[in-house]
């Protein structure tokens, strides 16, 4: 009975370990390249919201963009719906919450007009 509960236990701290990990690598900010939109005039069937905002799809996949806590202030001035347009790189982490997936930005690039 005791080497039962051994394993049981070895398998919970195996599964608790694996969890954190998968967490870790959720977290990790990666780059996003597509297209960048309103998140209610261009995309509002994907992203669900009532009100304009910063969006952007990558492929198939629409996300809402936000500043992360603790961005710098040009990331905050590249989240505006006057400077958010056109072919855009953001790097960030992923937040998925009721079906919506939301980037939180750390660096935002937006390509220039003609090229």
């Amino acid at each position: 009975m005791k080497k039962i509960a051994f394993g049981f236990a070895m398998l919970v701290l195996v599964l608790a370990c694996n969890a954190g990990q998968a967490a870790e690598e959720k977290s990790k900010a990666q780059d996003f390249k597509g297209t960048a939109g309103c998140a209610h005039c261009n995309y509002a069937a994907e992203t669900k919201v009532e009100k304009c905002g910063t969006a952007m799809k990558v492929g198939d996949v629409v996300y809402i963009v936000k500043a992360a806590e603790g961005a710098d202030e040009a990331v905050k001035k590249s989240l505006t719906k006057k400077t958010f347009k056109g072919d855009v790189t953001v790097t960030g982490t992923v937040e998925e919450k009721e079906g919506v997936k939301t980037i939180l930005a750390t660096a935002v690039s937006v390509a220039e007009a003609g090229k």
